[in-house]
């Protein structure tokens, strides 16, 4: 989203503004160093006093106006950095970088950073903060207190204010580097009221006048200027003094309605109509309310200063300063005629000009449900390559009729969206446009949305696993978009949508090459579209079934293409406020984290993790939100952060919704997983029992992990009778068979080394190949933390008849897995032991690796060089090499030398 860059500008002062030098000389007291707080309710002239200050100080300033939109932190922290960069040219980059969505979770490292870039800036400065009371939050004013508190000695920090921020005032009150500001200094003496009503007011004002001025409006100086602004064409000035009340709680109401009064009607209606529009233009106002002259209009409020606000620097678009906007708000309008139409008529401008969001928004406050739908129907396909489906969804739920023969290919549209929230209704919806395009089925539109009923059934039959039926429902969808003469972008997503849910059902039947296949066809179609959230989405999908199939490598390949182009879009769109990120870019740092984790780097593998999450719902999949706390499950799991591990994963099952990606490792997998590490026979015996398990159990796909966890615990308890073995390892054969040829291969490698297990506890020869072909899959494929999910590997490990067959290379990758790093190197110290290697032989060994010749490591070990030779023959003979590179190469393979 990027940032709005008039906020880092100060406003000019009116040509009738009354200079506050007793004030400025107040700030200058503690000028260039600490904090300066200005606090006093709306309408005391704080922010113009900041201007006339700055504009006589010194020294150089970065100001910002904050809104309600720096309560969230990162915003805050975004719009911080912009304002020093505008006001200062102060690029502060290693900032910029930490600055990212997830700022709570590295605020302490960004905060050192911004700290010391700060530092690094040596010239005096103010940094201004208008309006902080909008950026309410708990982590802004934790940033304002730590700022202040580590504030640099060049920095003039000022916080402007209609509330006290929740700072330690107290504590600050005693500090030679705080000055405040309050509502009692702010206040207008007798001599500057004289002065304001001698600009503003004609002709002279009495001195007993400006006392009862004084005393009515305690120098509150919006009263006064409203005051002013009722004063003008008044026939009797003195009563009306006298008639107004500073004291009563109304009186903005009050103030507000004296001056309507004065002004013509033609500028009343203008303001209370034009109140109903966020932002406008004169040429909006012109057309919206039937009428010529806005611009002119605009003009005078300007000059007048009567709470308009500038939204540009060319003076195009504009908006009621927020408070005024509010009491015109306030005020009733039962006797403004025209509204509905008003909006009508502004929905036609925004359309007109390509804002159709707005256009649709104002359709709404109109009334008129077929006017909106008739432009959602018409736009929603331009609209949906940068808004979020939440926004359709939202706006279909405020449709209170049911309009769908006129629209059905919206409710089409509706209906599959809902589909990810409300399996059941978004069917309905779907069914009834069926009957209807059925009813009229030679109508070229009924092919259009039943393409789309074809697409919703696929995902309905996907979701419930009924996988027979995915292909023909697609297939039914594909047919109709083939007979159309060209498709358009929303049409081609369609197409790709329709591969992606036919990969689905070769998912479920367990062939994963036909799966990866129809997906990257899918994902072609996708690119064509340039949908940049169907991309993201259908690439979540292949890398899913790369995860699934067992091959890292190639998710890691396919994620890391995908990340900078994701990373880079996400930024961007930060920057734009009228833009909303692409579903779908979340889970491709979830798969990144996912990565990780795979590949044995558990910190990389919860930072990336915590990114994906910030990012926010808006960012993600619905599908996808329980995949989440199951890898949160697995990594505390893995740090031996056990005791949030079952909540998380009963936070996944609430949380998962029906959908067409088969939940293979879903968070009750994991339960049983880590039942399975933790030897609890009591949960597994329990489990497999309600999972009905057998040894002719009906297997699918979707079961077959949790089913090769139950055979891996029988093989690991290893009291199954003769029968049971025998049962155990006719299932075990054909599953080998099968999950290899289709491409299941973190399912193969475990099963491999489940019948391993069973051959060596039943004292049958060991199928030692297989494991070692095993082991190098799981090599070339990356899977480094799954092995250390296998209980079989590291009791096969024991075997010395199974390992010696292994390459060195592969022992140590294997053994690194499971045992670690520094438990891999004790026992290759314990294997240098049963080599016989003397402590003489590895000193020696150890100068080898070095590049001193023979006489020089002599001299260092102090010993002859015929002592020398015999201790580099006998270590030569014990590593059975016939060099000292080779000695060298071999020692370190088996970390004896570091």
């Amino acid at each position: 989203m990027e940032l709005i860059k008039s906020r880092f500008y100060k406003q000019s002062l009116s040509e009738n503004y009354i200079p506050r030098r007793r004030l400025v000389e107040l700030l200058n007291v503690r000028n260039h160093k600490g904090l300066t707080l200005i606090s006093a309710p709306a309408g005391f002239g704080k922010t113009e006093l900041l201007v006339e200050w700055t504009e006589q100080s010194l020294c150089r300033t970065a100001w910002l106006s904050l809104t309600q939109q720096e309560s969230d932190l990162y915003q805050f922290a975004r719009y911080l950095i912009g304002c020093l960069h505008v006001g200062l040219n102060l690029s502060l980059d290693k900032s910029s970088n930490l600055c990212t969505k997830s700022l709570k979770e590295n605020f302490d490292l960004f905060f050192t950073t911004f700290i010391n870039e700060l530092e690094d800036y040596e010239q005096p400065f103010n940094l201004i903060l208008d309006d902080f009371h909008l950026a309410d939050s708990a982590d802004v004013d934790h940033f304002i207190n730590l700022l202040i508190e580590h504030l640099p000695s060049t920095v003039r920090l000022v916080l402007v204010t209609r509330e006290d921020p929740k700072l330690q005032l107290g504590k600050l009150r005693i500090s030679t580097s705080y000055r405040e500001v309050r509502a009692v200094q702010l206040r207008f003496t007798y001599d500057e009221i004289a002065c304001f009503f001698s600009q503003n007011v004609e002709g002279e004002i009495e001195d007993k006048l400006l006392s009862r001025i004084e005393e009515k409006t305690e120098g509150w100086i919006a009263s006064m200027q409203l005051m002013a602004l009722s004063l003008v064409g008044s026939k009797n000035i003195s009563q009306d003094i006298y008639d107004f009340s500073g004291s009563n709680r109304f009186i903005i109401e009050y103030l507000v309605e004296s001056v309507l009064q004065t002004l013509s009607q033609q500028h009343v209606d203008f303001l209370i109509k034009t109140t109903a529009f966020e932002r406008f233009t004169p040429q909006l106002c012109d057309y919206a309310l039937g009428t010529a002259g806005s611009a002119d209009i605009i003009a005078r409020f300007v000059a007048n200063n009567l709470f308009l606000v500038p939204l540009d620097n060319k003076g195009e678009w504009f908006r009621y300063h927020h408070l005024f906007s509010e009491i015109l708000t306030a005020l009733d309008h039962s006797n403004i005629e025209n509204g509905s139409e008003i909006h009508s008529r502004t929905a036609e401008w925004f359309e007109s000009h390509g804002y159709f969001r707005e256009a649709i928004e104002h359709a709404f406050k109109a009334g008129d449900e077929m006017a909106t739908l008739s432009l959602i129907n018409q736009h929603w396909p331009v609209l949906s390559f940068s808004e979020t489906d939440e926004l359709l969804l939202s706006w279909m739920n405020n449709i209170n009729g049911d309009y769908l023969t006129q629209f059905p290919y919206l409710y089409a549209l509706f209906g599959l969206n809902l589909l990810s929230i409300d399996l059941a209704k978004g069917q309905v919806y779907l069914e009834r446009v069926q009957q209807l395009g059925e009813n009229e089925s030679n109508n070229s539109e009924a092919q259009t949305y039943l393409a789309l009923v074809g697409l919703g059934n696929a995902y309905i039959s996907a979701a419930r696993g009924q996988f027979e039926q995915i292909i023909p429902s697609a297939e039914k969808a594909l047919q109709v978009l083939s007979n159309a003469e060209q498709l358009n972008d929303s049409e081609i997503v369609w197409v790709g949508s329709a591969y992606a849910l036919i990969s689905t059902a070769s998912w479920m039947n367990g062939d994963m090459k036909a799966t990866i296949k129809s997906l990257k066809k899918a994902i072609g179609y996708m690119q064509t579209s340039n949908n940049t959230g169907a991309v993201w989405s259908t690439n979540y999908m292949l890398l899913q079934a790369y995860l699934d199939q067992g091959d890292i490598k190639k998710a890691q390949f396919y994620n890391s293409t995908m990340l900078e182009a994701v990373q880079s879009t996400i930024q961007q769109t930060a920057q734009n406020a009228d833009k909303s990120s692409p579903q779908g870019g979340a889970e491709i740092f979830l798969t990144k984290a996912l990565v990780d984790y795979e590949t044995g780097e558990l910190a990389k593998a919860s930072e990336h993790l915590r990114y994906a999450m910030n990012l926010g719902v808006k960012s993600q999949l619905r599908e996808a939100a329980h995949k989440y706390p199951i890898l949160q499950a697995k990594l505390n799991y893995f740090s031996d952060s056990k005791d949030q591990v079952q909540e998380q994963l009963t936070r996944s099952e609430a949380i998962r919704i029906a959908n067409p990606i088969p939940d293979t490792y879903s968070a009750e997998y994991w339960r049983a997983r880590f039942a399975l590490l933790d030897q609890d026979d009591a949960y597994l015996s329990v489990w497999s029992e309600d999972k009905g398990f057998s040894f002719d159990y009906q297997l699918t796909v979707v079961d077959e992990p949790s089913y090769v966890i139950w055979l891996h615990w029988l093989a690991v308890k290893g009291t199954l009778y003769q029968t049971s073995r025998r049962q155990l390892m006719s299932v075990l054969e054909p599953l080998i068979l099968e999950t290899k040829q289709q491409g299941r291969y973190r399912t193969y490698i475990e099963v491999v080394l489940i019948r391993a297990l069973l051959q060596l506890n039943s004292g049958a020869k060991c199928d030692v190949t297989s494991i070692a072909g095993a082991m190098v899959m799981a090599q070339e494929l990356g899977l480094k933390q799954t092995l250390k999910q296998f209980p079989a590997l590291k009791s096969l490990l024991n075997q010395e008849s199974i390992t010696e067959q292994f390459t060195r290379p592969l022992l140590q990758y294997v053994r690194g897995t499971i045992l670690g790093e520094e438990a891999l190197r004790e026992l290759n110290l314990q294997q240098a032991k049963k080599l016989m290697l003397s402590g003489k032989e590895i000193a020696v060994l150890k100068h080898l690796a070095s590049d001193k010749t023979g006489p020089e490591i002599c001299k260092a070990l102090y010993v002859s060089l015929n002592t020398f030779r015999t201790h580099s023959k006998n270590i030569y003979s014990k590593l059975d090499v016939n060099s000292r590179m080779a000695a060298v190469k071999k020692a370190t393979e088996m970390q004896i030398l570091q």
